[in-house]
């Protein structure tokens, strides 16, 4: 779904129809990808799920926070 986001030209207007999103594999958060389309949410609840909740890059914060 993050891919599909990321490749829409009007991706925001999706996004907007939606109070929560759940990020699965959100280690992943940090990518490009994920941090431009996470960014576009405006909703109330942004939650997110992983099994892999330490980096080898060290960008665990970017897991764990968002203002």
């Amino acid at each position: 779904m993050i891919q599909s986001l990321f490749r829409l030209e009007n991706s925001q207007s999706l996004l907007d129809e939606y109070e929560m999103v759940i990020v699965d594999e959100c280690h992943h958060i940090s990518a490009l990808m994920f941090e431009k389309v996470v960014a576009q949410f405006r909703g109330k609840y942004l939650y997110g799920l992983t099994a892999t909740p330490e980096r080898k890059n060290g960008h665990e914060p970017i897991v764990f926070q968002r203002n």
